[in-house]
């Protein structure tokens, strides 16, 4: 996986690629159905991939003592862009945390063959002053976990 953390207009960007062992229809469903979501990322989602639609994620603080989480994380935000087994972006913003300015998250699919997938995830819109579990290196580093648990996931399940 390649990664890389840049500046653009004072907003810090997380950007991650990486090829996926799967077809970008498996991936698709794994990043935008609940059920799916909920088996590799997330302990509730609420998630329809339609522009406009809301979007809500949470991680519960007592089903991951791993990540020293002080609390829930709800992470609440709207579909922007919506393209099936190709492109998908949402807004991404924290209940509850009012240093944590509304950031956008966009996922890229690209087929490389009938099993293999680029995948480009970009986080951006960080000002640099978010800190602790919601800092830009958090997030960076909890991409990379994300996106190896997701790898997992969809090779595992392509041949469903």
């Amino acid at each position: 996986m390649s990664e890389n953390g840049e500046h653009s207009h004072q907003k810090l960007i997380n950007r991650k690629i990486l090829t996926v062992d799967a077809s970008p229809e498996v991936i698709f469903k794994a990043i935008t159905i609940p059920e799916e979501l909920t088996d590799w990322f997330f302990d509730q989602a609420t998630f329809e991939p339609i522009v406009g639609s809301k979007v809500q994620f949470v991680k519960l603080k007592e089903k991951h003592p791993e990540y020293n989480l002080d609390k829930d994380y709800i992470t609440f935000g709207m579909v922007k862009e919506s393209i099936p087994n190709s492109k998908l972006a949402y807004t991404w913003k924290y209940e509850n945390t009012p240093d944590f300015s509304e950031t956008l998250v966009t996922w890229e699919l690209e087929k490389l063959d009938s099993n293999s997938t680029n995948l480009k995830l970009t986080h951006s819109g960080f000002s640099g002053n978010e800190i602790g579990l919601v800092s830009f290196e958090s997030h960076s580093q909890g991409w990379v976990d994300a996106l190896e648990k997701l790898s997992k996931y969809c090779k595992h399940n392509r041949n469903k």
